[in-house]
């Protein structure tokens, strides 16, 4: 297997997990993304937009995430104004489903109970806005993520995602559904056997432990990536390696660590697991003040990352790039993507764009590559859409 080459030009479709050397950090200075306030009226645009999409069903086409939320809160992350954040919640939301019947809350401390059963997300949303009302955010979110924190990869992580976006834009509606999205969509991984460890291993070496795993038994392919994940998890030695990480320098410099090396593989494979990786490396950095056992999360996570690299090796090819992404800045991305209406890009540009403000130079180029790739793969769609 050949690793990915770290540059920003057109890749093949990636034939491996492996993870592309660092590439040389960037001149120690002031972090270099802007971190843009909020336009005139967008806060309370952002609040009327949220209230309008919990009409909307958690999933859409047979299994496929419900975006809008979570871009709409990455869009005025970026400074959208009013019009923008408009234009995106009427370009997506005629076009998906609306959720069932709203139900009393009936489940109290048995909520657990529901955990991965997609049939329960009503009864666990109005447990949850219940639990907010009651106990306040804070309370709240305590209690929950301990006991979803181990399903962290289902719904290909949107759970993760979703609350957290729903906890940085302050909105107690998206956070109950968030919420009961990730419960619906639990899905935790097993632990190694015990006698079946193995040595802690640093993240370049644990990478490339997943790139050397015999590829005998390779599961049949699954159509979602949640269900990807699962199945190669159960590969021979997977578990046993998906825990291997070594985690010692700490939860926060771990996700950070594990979010650069993802947005490097993105920039030279453009997969969308990896993205997705990226995205809830951001989002689980951001609800760690919840969670006690930030250590056992990471754990989790980790676990998921190491068979969603697996998983990643045998998706779809993403469509080429001719040409190489254009070097653009910080404030050209921003710029351009406050005039995408697609939210993966939307979702991974806010986040790369926080993270790189508060890290500075460790991991921005990264980040920023990760960013251009993006922004790239889907200008020729944006560039017809204003030519319609």
């Amino acid at each position: 297997m050949q690793p990915i080459a770290m540059h920003p030009s057109a890749a093949p479709h990636d034939p491996s997990p492996a993870l592309p050397p660092a590439p040389t950090p960037l001149a120690r200075g002031p972090a270099r993304a802007p971190q843009p306030r909020p336009a005139p009226g967008a806060d309370a645009a952002l609040r009327a937009l949220l209230d309008q999409a919990q009409a909307l069903a958690p999933e859409y086409g047979g299994g496929l995430t419900l975006h809008l939320p979570m871009a709409l809160q990455a869009l005025h992350a970026l400074g959208a104004s009013v019009a923008q954040l408009q234009a995106l919640f009427e370009r997506h939301a005629a076009q998906l489903p609306r959720r069932g019947a709203a139900v009393a809350p009936r489940l109290d401390a048995g909520w657990r109970l529901q955990r991965g059963r997609f049939e329960a997300f009503e009864p666990l949303r109005a447990h949850f806005m219940a639990a907010l009302a009651q106990q306040g955010r804070d309370a709240t979110l305590r209690a929950a993520l301990p006991a979803l924190v181990d399903g962290v990869s289902g719904g290909a992580f949107h759970g993760v995602i979703r609350v957290a976006h729903a906890v940085q834009a302050g909105h107690d509606p998206e956070l109950a559904s968030g919420l009961a999205y990730w419960a619906v969509r639990h899905a935790p991984l097993a632990a190694p056997a015990p006698g079946h460890e193995r040595l802690p291993l640093a993240l370049p070496d644990w990478v490339g432990a997943l790139q050397a795993l015999p590829r005998g038994g390779l599961p049949e392919r699954a159509p979602l990536i949640a269900e990807r994940i699962q199945r190669h998890h159960q590969r021979p030695g997977a578990a046993a390696l998906c825990d291997a990480l070594d985690r010692s320098a700490g939860p926060r410099a771990t996700l950070q660590a594990l979010a650069c090396a993802a947005a490097r593989h993105y920039a030279g494979s453009a997969n969308l697991t990896v993205l997705h990786v990226v995205t809830s490396a951001h989002a689980l950095l951001a609800l760690l003040p919840w969670l006690d056992d930030a250590d056992g999360a990471v754990r989790h996570f980790a676990r998921a990352v190491g068979a969603g690299l697996l998983a990643s090796a045998h998706d779809p090819a993403p469509p080429r790039l001719r040409d190489a992404p254009e070097a653009r800045d910080w404030e050209a991305l921003r710029q351009a993507t406050l005039h995408a209406h697609e939210e993966h890009q939307i979702k991974l540009v806010a986040a790369c764009m926080q993270r790189a403000a508060e890290w500075g130079p460790e991991g921005e180029q990264d980040l920023l590559a990760a960013s251009r790739r993006v922004v790239a793969l889907h200008a020729p769609r944006a560039a017809a859409r204003e030519a319609a």
